[in-house]
């Protein structure tokens, strides 16, 4: 994953969102704007800007959905 990504939260990733909404209702579709590696945990994270808020996720927190051609 990359800076230009769209993606998606993990279906396998749980998170509490209000009932009667799913992942996709609550988050949809965002763009990755940034990247950090954290080199003390070794994770990475991607700054994700959603319909609602940006926020840090990890890798393992996401799904991609289309890769952009562009290298930033």
């Amino acid at each position: 994953m990359k800076v230009g990504d769209l993606v998606k939260p993990s279906l396998n990733w749980s998170f509490s969102v209000q009932e009667g909404e799913s992942l996709e209702d609550a988050y949809g579709v965002g763009v990755i704007i940034d990247f950090y590696y954290d080199d003390v945990s070794g994770f990475d994270y991607f700054h994700v800007a959603w319909k609602h808020q940006a926020e840090w996720w990890m890798q393992d927190e996401l799904q991609l959905v289309s890769e952009t051609s562009e290298s930033w």
